[in-house]
């Protein structure tokens, strides 16, 4: 499924068929989503034809994932603190249109082994709770 150049690049790592069904939330000490975008290997991103859309005045990072962006992911930064007073960020595939199913797994894991490597050189301590989220898909009949 992935590419082993990639792995072997450290650019991503091995993850579940459906990890892209999953949600990320990050509890980490790092106090913005700029300061993860600033860390991020975006010439990577852009090389792989990924699109990044810095809303930083929604405190959040848009990527376009899937074949001409047919995919969105987001970074967002959820209100409030953890127990420990660490920020929450919220990374997931939000929607795709593609009814033959999710295609963009190499794109999406590229984006997420970016973000969980930004973090972890701007807090060695973070961690991260991932969870299935359902995805409904419309499909029309013609």
């Amino acid at each position: 499924m992935f590419d082993r150049k990639y792995i072997e690049a450290g650019q991503i790592i091995k993850r579940p068929g459906d990890f892209y069904r999953m949600k990320n939330v990050f509890h980490t000490t790092v106090p913005s989503v700029k300061k993860i975008l600033d860390k991020m290997d975006l010439e990577l991103l852009r090389r792989e034809k990924i699109t990044v859309d810095p809303q930083l005045d929604r405190q959040r990072i848009v990527f376009g994932v899937g074949v001409l962006d047919n995919a969105v992911a987001a970074l967002t930064t959820v209100g409030g603190k953890d127990e420990r007073g660490r920020y929450l960020y919220d990374f997931r595939l939000h929607s795709w249109r593609d009814t033959s199913g999710f295609s963009g797994d190499l794109k999406l894991n590229l984006v997420l082994t970016s973000i969980e490597k930004a973090i972890l050189v701007l807090d060695y301590d973070a961690d991260v709770q991932r969870s299935f989220v359902s995805h409904k898909v419309k499909t029309s009949f013609i």
